[in-house]
């Protein structure tokens, strides 16, 4: 049976190229990675933040056009209750002169 090899004595480790081999490895992959997977998942991220903030900003709204909206839908819960049939007049949805600028 075979002995293992023993380290000169006094020494812990032997790396000898193995530690800069393993370094230039993970550099690599961390190159590698950078440029094939987090830049452009990071671009489609801030695609979808941009589109986002732009949607936010178009639909940022007064308080009053709100309340007329939520008393167009009140309006219309009221009659789906009663069971009456009934149509959406966008020019009639919330009594009151918000409908014409909204």
């Amino acid at each position: 049976m075979a002995l293992p090899a023993h380290a000169v004595a006094g020494k812990i480790f032997d790396f000898n190229l193995t530690l800069p081999i393993m370094v230039g490895q993970f550099l690599l992959l961390m190159v590698f990675l950078d440029k094939t997977w987090f830049t452009p998942v990071g671009k489609v991220l801030d695609e979808r933040d941009g589109y986002i903030r732009e949607q936010l900003k178009k639909f940022k709204v007064h308080p009053f056009y709100l309340y007329c909206f939520c008393a167009a839908l009140q309006a219309i819960i009221s009659v789906c209750q009663a069971g009456l049939p009934f149509s959406v007049d966008p020019d009639q949805a919330c009594p009151g002169p918000c409908c014409a600028t909204i």
